[in-house]
């Protein structure tokens, strides 16, 4: 990784992340959710279907279950929900 300078990264024409087109990336989403105090997390992948439930410890979220397609994801809290991978993703 090619440090940052003067709060961004080089241009694509400089050799640096060429993918960030010189914009500093943004933290992740869940990191502002984490410190908000926001308990569960679930993360569903499109790309195959699977469920991934985190869980907030501190600022930061751990992952307390991984659900795929054919199985069942039961959840106890914050609320009652049966949900099938399935059902959320053609």
């Amino acid at each position: 990784m090619v440090p940052a300078t003067k709060g961004r990264f080089p241009s694509a024409r400089g050799g640096g992340d060429h993918d960030r087109g010189g914009v500093r990336p943004r933290r992740p989403a869940w990191n502002y959710y984490a410190a908000a105090g926001i308990e569960w997390y679930l993360l569903v992948e499109q790309e195959t279907g699977t469920l991934h439930l985190h869980r907030r410890q501190g600022r930061h979220y751990r992952e307390v279950s991984v659900t795929k397609p054919g199985s069942v994801l039961e959840l106890t809290e914050p609320v009652r929900a049966t949900i099938r991978p399935e059902d959320l993703v053609p």
